[in-house]
């Protein structure tokens, strides 16, 4: 399989996971899955029935933790931005603003 994103030929193992491999493409950086490894879509919709993506859910902040914590590190408390949503409501924001940070919120 060729790179989804570029087309490029060539990729290597990023990680292993309990879902399956990860491989990342030595041309853009793109970390993707195989074919063979997609759900299908009741695959896809039992596992994403999964989460509650809440802001009490410590699962879900600990994945927004992976965005939070990198930004937290280049921005200057005080500082606000801009969450461009994604989810059902504003964790991420909210994780913000308990980190000294504020940001504003849509969901369009």
């Amino acid at each position: 399989m060729h790179c989804p994103l570029c087309h490029e030929p060539e990729h290597a193992l990023y990680c292993e996971h309990e879902t399956g491999e990860y491989r990342i493409c030595e041309e853009c950086s793109l970390v993707f899955v195989l074919k063979d490894a997609y759900l299908d879509e009741e695959q896809e919709k039992g596992r994403y029935d999964l989460h509650t993506n809440s802001p009490d859910d410590s699962n879900y902040r600990k994945f927004l933790s992976k965005v939070l914590d990198p930004v937290c590190e280049r921005v200057k408390k005080g500082s606000s931005g801009l969450d461009f949503g994604s989810g059902p409501g504003p964790t991420l924001s909210k994780m913000f603003e308990e980190e000294g940070r504020s940001e504003e919120h849509t969901s369009e």
